[in-house]
């Protein structure tokens, strides 16, 4: 399917920037030429079961709950050989400091959002890796690893 007019901030009702913003380092990942102009089309829940709203600004992605509005990663793109790549990534951090661990899972849970959400793709890799990080667990700070 080609994608449609992008969305943009004017698409979502309420966005609510990141309160709490940290920096981590972003997945190393270069998406091709075609996988950035779909992700430049951005993504709109469609249903409540959909957590996610996405849009891009110039070279800026935002990720936004889509409940809510609420910021919870943003990421800068460069381009880069074969495409274009995040140079730089923040994520809501909820008063908690991102360290290494932290930053690995946030930059695995992008990179599966952008993948599975955004281009559809249903290479299970990026999920992988973001489960053998402690995954959704980890990620909301329940159970092993989380905290």
């Amino acid at each position: 399917m080609l994608p449609g007019p992008p969305f943009t901030r004017a698409s979502f009702p309420v966005l609510v920037p990141i309160a709490d913003r940290r920096p981590f380092d972003p997945p190393t990942r270069v998406w091709t030429p075609d996988e950035w102009s779909r992700i430049r089309t951005g993504l709109r829940a469609e249903a409540m079961e959909e957590r996610w709203d996405a849009f891009v600004e110039g070279d800026r992605m935002f990720v936004q709950r889509s409940w809510t509005g609420r910021g919870y990663y943003e990421a800068e793109f460069a381009p880069c050989g074969g495409g274009h790549r995040m140079v730089r990534a923040w994520a809501e951090a909820g008063g908690a400091d991102i360290d290494t661990r932290h930053g690995a899972l946030h930059a695995a849970h992008l990179e599966v959002l952008v993948a599975a959400l955004l281009l559809r793709d249903p290479d299970p890799a990026p999920w992988n890796r973001f489960t053998r990080l402690g995954g959704l667990s980890a990620l909301y700070g329940r159970g092993p690893g989380g905290g």
